[in-house]
């Protein structure tokens, strides 16, 4: 309760709320009710032949990367042993081949990916079979889930379905990957090839009532398989969109170095050689692991005929079926994790986020708290390793901020900034810029931890508020919703030279500072503001929060030294927790209740025994 509970309170403030205070352009038919978009919730959907990588692990090419020694390694169509072998025969020369290092092996739908979905080329057969021969309402439900998960995880090749969870089931809009929803059918298809085979091993005359439902099942997987060996190309073309894509960014950058025509259509798909090489490589990839599942597929039912026929033990049989899909699975998994993915945790982390000239003239300012913009690695997570960094990847950002970044730190990524921009940058305590060259800017105009403004004016509503960073000086004056008025007071204001605030201590869940004013007046603090869970004192004695330019926090102090108190406290916590641990308590007090009747029902029975011997 309290991890569920604290988690959705959260999402109505994220992105994944799909709220925004402000005005947003009409895209009603991409839109989705308090959620996301739905472009970005079917983003990374399967498409409809990649299914069945539930059978053929590499029938689309497998990854796009994989983890190695702490650090993500692309893997590309050059690092494969067919494009070596072509190169080693001529059909492709040493700078084509270069050339296919920038194709990915993967060629699915979504834009990359770190693996397929794969459930056993021998689970599949034996889930078929399960369909056919288990019966009962579980095998129904277990067959039910199994389609279902498909066709939501083909999210945009599966629209109405996709609609239709959006609209109307609850939570369903506030996330994305809709292709991990298959985590269901890799439950449920193990599950009922576990029941089909306890059917197998457990009936009398099982090869008499089960032969024609196995050759139905499992020829039709090796039919599958065959259609793969023979005719790759069956489950789709080996050239996909992202490769065009790739094609044209290759072109983008020769063009911009000066290359000839000749050279452009040299170093692109266009060149036969290249394209030729792309589909063989792809294609051999599709048929080598079709033909792997094949003989997958081919051994397990060699094991259960066998069996079935009264030629080897049972058990003997569930251990053969085991050890080939242990061995399938291992295999598989080995492609995209393996022990070179792994670094000793002494060296897990440092050597990975090595120190940058910027880093350390950044690192030598012992100034507390500050905060910096890394322009060429604003949506990474490496540069918080060192720093306080503005910028980052959340899955799960909080709007508020998004809108800020879309509004005025956008521009200055995208090297068309406005003198607002800068002075956003200013109030969100910037201290440093780390630029395009990797170099690392002073940014002396940035505001610091807190302030108190000069003046403070009330605009009505979110745009209004927004709109008026765009005019105001941060540093002298701040603007906040009318609706704050009662917290922060009235917006006529006397700031005096001497007046001033810092920050004395910092935890992410507990921040004090010291201010003094000879009249008081409004402290703005560089934290984002959020509308629960942060409570502040004064001195010990409570106070309210408010907030300013659209994202700061802020507070009405009065004159005087004062001790300033933020504390991330939420009652919610508190009362789910409390509401956990006295189910947590329940629980046990009725298994010690069962425990105990059940005692008590052994005991009756015992003394009833010794009655009647009494009797005889």
């Amino acid at each position: 309760l309290p991890s569920l509970y604290n988690t959705y309170e959260y999402s109505k403030e994220t992105m994944r709320g799909g709220h925004s205070e402000l005005t947003q352009p009409d895209n009603s038919a991409n839109s989705s009710s308090g959620g996301l978009d739905r472009d970005y919730i079917t983003q990374y959907s399967y498409g409809t032949a990649e299914t069945f990588t539930l059978l053929i692990p590499d029938l689309k090419g497998g990854a796009s990367m994989k983890p190695e020694k702490g650090s993500s390694k692309m893997l590309t169509l050059a690092d494969t042993d067919k494009a070596r072998d072509l190169a080693a025969k001529g059909e492709i020369d040493r700078q084509e081949l270069q050339y296919l290092g920038y194709m990915s092996q993967y060629f699915g739908e979504p834009e990359g990916t770190n693996g397929p979905v794969y459930v056993g080329a021998l689970i599949v057969a034996l889930f078929i079979l399960g369909c056919i021969i288990v019966k009962g309402p579980i095998k129904w439900a277990l067959l039910a889930l199994t389609v279902l998960s498909i066709l939501l995880a083909l999210g945009r090749n599966c629209m109405w379905l996709t609609d239709l969870m959006i609209d109307h089931m609850p939570m369903y809009s506030k996330f994305r990957t809709v292709e991990s929803i298959l985590v269901i059918a890799e439950f449920t298809m193990p599950l009922l090839a576990i029941m089909a085979l306890q059917k197998l091993l457990t009936t009398p005359d099982a090869w008499q009532r089960f032969r024609r439902p196995m050759t139905w099942s499992f020829g039709t997987v090796l039919a599958l398989c065959l259609a793969g060996i023979l005719i790759p190309g069956i489950y789709g073309s080996p050239i996909g969109g992202s490769d065009r894509q790739i094609d044209a960014m290759i072109s983008q950058s020769l063009s911009a170095g000066g290359a000839d025509q000749a050279t452009l259509q040299y170093f692109s798909l266009e060149n036969p050689r290249i394209y030729a090489a792309v589909e063989t490589i792809r294609t051999s990839m599709v048929s080598g692991d079709a033909l792997r599942s094949f003989m997958i597929v081919a051994a397990g039912a060699i094991v259960l005929v066998v069996c079935m026929r009264g030629r080897l033990k049972a058990g003997v049989a569930i251990g053969a079926i085991g050890a080939i899909v242990l061995l399938d699975l291992f295999t598989v998994d080995k492609r995209y994790v393996d022990s070179e993915s792994f670094v000793a945790k002494r060296l897990a982390l440092a050597p990975q986020f090595p120190l940058s000239d910027a880093d350390r003239a950044i690192l030598a300012d012992t100034s507390m708290n500050y905060r910096v913009m890394d322009m060429q690695r604003f949506w990474q997570a490496d540069p918080s390793y060192h720093h306080k960094s503005i910028g980052g990847y959340h899955a799960a950002k909080l709007t508020r901020y998004q809108d800020l970044i879309d509004r005025h730190l956008q521009p200055l990524l995208s090297g068309n900034p406005s003198e607002a921009d800068f002075r956003v940058l200013d109030m969100l305590n910037a201290r440093y810029v780390i630029t395009g060259q990797g170099e690392a800017v002073l940014n002396d105009r940035a505001l610091g931890n807190a302030w108190i403004a000069d003046s403070l004016i009330y605009v009505d509503g979110a745009d209004a508020e927004m709109a008026a960073l765009s005019e105001i000086d941060p540093a002298q004056t701040a603007v906040a919703d009318r609706r704050f008025t009662a917290t922060l007071g009235e917006s006529t204001m006397a700031k005096t030279p001497g007046d001033t605030i810092f920050e004395t201590t910092y935890a992410p869940n507990r921040l004090t500072y010291h201010a003094r004013s000879a009249k008081g007046g409004v402290a703005v603090f560089s934290e984002v503001y959020f509308p629960w869970g942060w409570k502040a004192t004064i001195d010990g004695k409570e106070a309210e929060i408010g907030r300013v330019n659209y994202l700061l926090r802020a507070m009405r102090i009065p004159a005087g030294s004062h001790t300033i108190e933020m504390r991330f406290d939420p009652d919610s916590l508190k009362t789910t927790t409390a509401t956990a641990y006295a189910s947590i308590i329940l629980v046990y007090l009725a298994l010690a209740a069962a425990i105990a009747a059940g005692f008590r029902r052994i005991m009756a029975g015992q003394s009833v025994s010794t009655a009647e011997k009494d009797v005889d």
